[in-house]
């Protein structure tokens, strides 16, 4: 959320997010996960259909390239360092990019079955 708002995207997000203190998580005899008192800091939640939002009025606003309507989307060359997005646009027309790709589309889309799988990498020592 502050990353956000602190690059300009977004300040509804402080609107409409909320800071999420702590977490209980769904299994038994779990107990409450607090943010608040682990870090210091409550953990902001923003729904992720308002991000893509936020970020596609900042991009639009910055005059820049949002496609919608795109088809037979596909990811080349996933294991090597020139990945490739192709798509065709509601025009029919054939693109291809090659600069910058983000899968965020969920860890349930179509894009994350692409991904290798590889070992869970830790963030805790």
């Amino acid at each position: 959320m502050d990353l956000l708002v602190d690059t300009g995207v977004s300040d509804w997000v402080r609107r409409v997010g909320y800071q999420h203190e702590g977490i209980e998580l769904a299994f038994s005899n779990s107990p409450r996960i607090d943010c608040q008192g682990l870090v210091g800091a409550a953990t902001g939640l923003y729904p992720q259909t308002d991000v893509f939002i936020s970020l596609a009025d900042a991009r639009r606003h910055d005059d820049g390239d949002i496609r919608f309507g795109v088809t037979d989307v596909a990811v080349d060359d996933l294991t090597t360092n020139s990945l490739a997005l192709r798509f065709t646009d509601s025009d029919g027309t054939g693109h291809e990019i090659r600069r910058f790709l983000v899968g965020a589309d969920g860890s349930r889309s179509l894009r994350h079955r692409e991904v290798p799988s590889r070992p869970a990498q830790s963030v805790l020592p």
